[in-house]
């Protein structure tokens, strides 16, 4: 698709949840991972969270749209030991985006 593709967006439930040039999509959408102190739980999660997971002190938290000031942020306030920005595949912007919104909607449902 991202050979062949302009613009791209993403439906859940027939709702826009994500579109814009394959470009503009992959520069705003970026996945940040965090090494957290040890027994450490994130204490800031961002607005911009799209969808994240936490294994031991590992965090990764999909953000949209990112920032580095926003990196910056994430480092500082939940006093990282370690962290990078991974650019993301379609395929992958995808994937989060759909996670994220149906653990949107779980926890609107329970």
């Amino acid at each position: 698709m991202e050979r062949v593709a302009d613009a791209v967006g993403i439906f859940v439930d027939g709702r826009f949840i994500a579109r814009g040039s394959i470009d503009d999509l992959r520069s705003n959408i970026k996945r940040v991972q965090i090494v957290l102190p040890d027994g450490k739980l994130p204490t800031h999660i961002p607005e911009q969270a799209v969808f994240q997971r936490l294994s031991r002190r590992d965090w990764t938290v999909t953000v949209s749209p990112f920032s580095e000031d926003l990196f910056e942020q994430l480092m500082s306030e939940n006093h990282a030991i370690g962290g990078n920005v991974v650019d993301l595949s379609l395929e992958d912007i995808f994937k989060d985006v759909i996670r994220g919104r149906k653990r949107q909607l779980e926890e609107i449902e329970t």
